[in-house]
């Protein structure tokens, strides 16, 4: 059996949780004004309920971003300390693979947006058959980049930064614009787990250290 703990940050909160193979057995989160001072007994709380020890877990999975940058802070932080005191490695989700993964639909082209701040978005843009184009863009750039590479084409939009940026979107691309209702605005600490248990079977993307993924520079 395998059991590995997932670290998920998102806009307004940590969530940890304690996985025995693909099943969540347990997990809990702190909001994110807090979660710099908890989450070290946030994870002991877990692992407690869990009933499984730091000892028998196989490695420590986390959400490395893009994101805010304060909670990916906290989280990395804290991921990377951990395994340093306990030689478990580290494998790290880049949240718009993950979004995509459980949210954008297959056959649809979509455009996920995440809340970069400033008016700039983090984004995703997946179109059937090829491979997904990320990175962070202000959001008039972005949004009148793809109504010219496809005025006709309709567009799905997932994640917090479309409701930030509703009226812009409706406005440009009009019926083009598809949102859906409700709005998926993250992706879950189960599907985290499912892509890192996928990994460390693939013996990929094993590391000893985390960096965040910001795609852009933080002021």
């Amino acid at each position: 059996m395998i059991y590995f703990l997932g670290v998920q940050s998102t806009y307004t909160a940590i969530e940890v949780g304690v996985f025995a193979q693909e099943k969540l057995v347990t997990c809990a989160q702190e909001d994110k004004i807090r979660a710099s001072k908890n989450l070290i007994p946030l994870i002991a709380y877990t692992l407690d309920q869990a009933k499984i020890p730091l000892e028998k877990l196989s490695f420590i999975a986390v959400n490395q971003g893009p994101g805010p940058f304060t909670t990916l802070r906290v989280a990395i932080a804290t991921a990377n300390g951990l395994s340093f005191a306990s030689k478990l490695p580290l494998i790290g989700i880049d949240s718009l693979e993950a979004f995509l993964r459980e949210h954008a639909p297959k056959k649809q082209v979509t455009l996920v947006l995440f809340n970069a701040f400033n008016n700039d978005v983090y984004y995703a843009l997946q179109s059937p058959g090829i491979a997904p184009r990320t990175g962070y863009k202000n959001i008039e750039v972005l949004l009148s980049q793809i109504h010219q590479e496809m005025p006709e084409q309709s567009v799905v939009f997932l994640g917090n930064g479309t409701e930030l940026h509703r009226e812009k979107i409706t406005q440009l691309l009009g019926t083009h614009a598809i949102i859906p209702e409700p709005l998926a605005t993250t992706y879950s600490i189960q599907k985290l787990g499912a892509l890192a248990l996928e990994r460390w079977q693939k013996k990929e993307g094993l590391s000893t250290q985390l960096t965040p993924l910001y795609l852009k520079q933080a002021l």
